[in-house]
């Protein structure tokens, strides 16, 4: 699967990192997240009869992961915007490949609100959308209450079904923060300078923003003020 990251750096030192990143690939100087791999027991997890973050997130089992977009232009949002500070000032687009068996959904700006604090009729065919039939498996239980939602989410982000749904997903997003996207990702770190297909500084105005078809918090009870 093909890959795509925006970073930005400071202008004095981008052509240095475009050569490190072209040489060693994606480095211990990015931004990681901590994650377990659960697809070997998703069965097993989905079983239990009162699921918790303690069975999604076992101290001894955390991996590390690297945030990506399957577009180039989601990418583009990250390098050229969201990213982008007074100081590190000079986008660079990064394109790597890696296996689907190293890839997990990245819920945290849509998908984790949804289903802590989604309104059920206004979210559900949003969900249904964006990530694939398979995901009502899973909202439907972490709405019922029966369940601690973030580790139904935990789940779901790494059901083969939902992943394939959402890595062809165009519908364009407004998650929290006002972070724009149509599809989020997770990759298995480290990314080796074999995987590594493109390094590319970007002009900053090769970013157009778009308009995004959902806001997160239009779908979101009013009064969880998550992410605001």
């Amino acid at each position: 699967m093909r890959f795509y990251r925006g970073i930005s750096v400071p202008t004095d030192v981008a052509d240095t990192v475009v050569d490190r990143i072209r040489e060693t690939g994606i480095g211990w100087d990015t931004r990681l997240y901590r994650v377990a791999d659960l697809r070997p027991r998703l069965n097993e997890l989905w079983s239990s009869p009162r699921l918790s973050r303690s069975d999604t997130r076992p101290d001894d089992k955390m991996l590390d992961w690297v945030c990506a977009s399957r577009l180039r232009q989601d990418a583009l949002f990250y390098a050229c915007r969201h990213n982008r500070t007074k100081e590190n000032d000079a986008p660079i687009l990064i394109g790597f490949d890696a296996d689907e068996a190293e890839v997990v959904v990245d819920g945290r700006d849509f998908l984790y609100p949804v289903f802590q604090f989604g309104i059920q009729d206004t979210a559900r065919p949003w969900l249904m959308k964006v990530f694939g039939e398979q995901i009502a498996r899973y909202s439907e239980r972490a709405w019922s209450g029966a369940d601690d939602a973030i580790a139904m989410a935990d789940l779901a982000v790494q059901d083969p079904q939902v992943l394939a749904a959402h890595s062809q997903n165009s519908a364009i997003l407004r998650g929290k923060y006002g972070v724009v996207f149509s599809s989020s990702f997770m990759v298995r770190f480290p990314v080796a300078s074999g995987q590594v297909v493109s390094v590319e500084r970007i002009d900053v105005d090769e970013y157009r923003q778009r308009d995004h078809e959902v806001d997160v918090y239009s779908i979101l009870d009013p009064t969880s003020r998550i992410g605001v």
